[in-house]
């Protein structure tokens, strides 16, 4: 798709695009290091060709990332191209859907059940997701997932706290892309289900997504002792179109680092009220959440695992969008894979590159450290091929990033154990969560040891807690209160400071010994 941009002197090609494309990519914020905030430029319309030195020339670090070939086809990168002069351009991106999974677990209700309903946002910080649901009958009348639009500011929390501490301009971009979205996309729910605008919308998100939105300071967020602004249940602004007095509310949030979809995932889960065996919800995204619930108490952490799950900074990595493989299954050392939606393969999605390093373990491909097992090529880079035509491949490199992923969040569930005086072998249920969680293979994440190797065959997945927590919330805002009471009681663990978590660490990077 091609959209005229325009800009002005020294202003990026990224921050110009902004206003015309809400889902411009910058998975590294726009430092220039990731090559995937790529385009194609050329000509205004009305101009016929490009003017005389609108756009800076490539540097040397976008000629690499790029090419000649792809350079004098127009290709750019749009955080490092910089307008010299002002001026218009058409600029070419390839739009794709964003896949929505089966992300709630509750009946289907139609609009003809009448009555009040409701709404759920989940402002996650790769995917938003929201439902519409009937009040008295509890069921979904319509749900939709997108791409987080704040994507152009970076991939991580972290890169959206810098953007957003560096300029002002650059948080209250955010925080308009992300009020336009939710308001887009819950006004397409009521078209869709034929209801009117909800009178109770309830919002959850991890605590930057949550300051994102409310505007609220995020220096307490950048540094140690990583103080949020707020963490409370609060009442916020959305200004839907004919929704006048809705009840819109910010679910309670626990730590800088475990936000309000963890509380929400516990209500969802059932975790407050288990009195049977040790449970625990992992929840992997862009991050990593943990929580166990054992004895009547609450425990909860979260791991830098990084987006590599989410397929940022993996080099055939990309959301769970039509075109991704979402699954690959190894058999005889032949690999067969599907994708999603109706689009030639173009990237692998966090359950595809689950499965195809489970695969690799089984082929005898990769060995426990996680060394590739195949003849580098003529650079002395070594890659195993998915697919020749189209090309999709994943490096030693990728393979690094996945292991230090999954470490973390294997180390962080057995700290937390520990921490917590709970055994592995004591534990009866994972709830797995999240976008990623909610679809890989219980599987393929044993022989990788994303999850310890203790807790097989006790892994189901949960879907979007998040999102369904925050339903229940809405539809019975008693457990909304009985969260706000939750929150405060839940013990934090901090990973950093926990005694023996570098060592689970190092040890969880290593691939389990046995890939049968």
């Amino acid at each position: 798709m091609a959209r005229q941009v325009r800009g002005t002197k020294g202003q990026t090609l990224l921050d110009a695009m902004r206003a015309v494309f809400p889902n411009a990519e910058a998975p590294c914020g726009g430092s220039g290091r990731c090559g995937r905030c790529r385009v194609r430029v050329r000509a205004d319309a009305a101009a016929g060709r490009l003017p005389e030195g609108l756009l800076s020339p490539p540097d040397e670090e976008e000629k690499r990332l790029l090419g000649t070939e792809e350079i004098q086809a127009g290709g750019r990168l749009s955080c490092r191209a910089r307008f010299q002069h002002d001026g218009s351009l058409l600029v070419e991106r390839q739009e794709r859907e964003f896949f929505l999974p089966n992300i709630i677990r509750m009946k289907a209700a139609s609009a003809a059940e009448g009555g009040e309903t409701c709404a759920a946002v989940d402002l996650g910080t790769t995917t938003v997701a929201c439902a519409l649901a009937d009040v008295a009958g509890g069921g979904i009348l319509a749900r939709a997932a997108e791409a987080n639009r704040q994507r152009s500011y970076g991939q991580d929390v972290v890169s959206r706290i810098e953007n957003g501490l560096r300029a002002p301009d650059q948080a209250a971009g955010m925080r308009r892309l992300i009020h336009e979205q939710a308001q887009a996309m819950l006004d397409g729910l009521c078209r869709r289900s034929g209801t009117n605008r909800p009178p109770r919308i309830h919002i959850c998100g991890n605590t930057t997504m949550l300051h994102l939105w409310e505007g609220a300071d995020l220096a307490g967020l950048s540094r140690m002792p990583f103080e949020p602004a707020f963490l409370e249940s609060r009442e916020t602004a959305l200004d839907l179109e004919g929704a006048d007095g809705a009840e819109c509310r910010l679910l309670p949030m626990i730590s800088a680092f475990v936000g309000a979809d963890i509380s929400a995932g516990i209500l969802a889960c059932g975790l407050a009220d288990a009195r049977g065996r040790p449970e625990l919800l992992v929840d992997i995204g862009t991050n990593g959440e943990i929580v166990l619930s054992a004895e009547g108490k609450l425990w909860a952490t979260a791991t830098a695992a990084g987006p590599a799950f989410e397929g940022a900074e993996i080099s055939c990595g990309m959301p769970a969008m039509d075109g991704a493989v979402d699954t690959v299954d190894q058999c005889g050392g032949v690999f067969s894979f599907t994708v999603l939606g109706r689009l030639p393969p173009a990237g692998i999605c966090g359950s595809g590159l689950l499965d195809l390093l489970a695969g690799l373990r089984r082929a005898g491909l990769l060995d426990e450290n996680g060394a590739l097992k195949v003849e580098a090529d003529s650079a002395g880079e070594k890659a195993f091929t998915l697919s020749e035509d189209p090309p999709l491949r994943i490096t030693q490199a990728d393979i690094r990033r996945l292991q230090l992923a999954k470490g973390a969040i294997a180390a962080g569930i057995q700290t937390l154990c520990r921490s917590a005086g709970v055994r592995l072998e004591e534990v009866g249920m994972v709830h797995l969560a999240g976008g990623f969680g909610s679809s890989l293979s219980p599987e393929s994440a044993r022989i990788v040891g994303l999850i310890p190797q203790e807790l097989g065959g006790r892994i189901e997945p949960a879907g979007n807690t998040a999102l369904a927590g925050t339903l229940m919330t809405a539809r019975d805002p008693a457990l909304l209160e009985g969260l706000i009471a939750l929150a405060p009681a839940v013990r934090v663990l901090d990973l950093s400071r926990a005694p023996g978590f570098q060592e689970e660490f190092v040890n969880a990077m290593r691939f389990p010994h046995s890939a049968g």
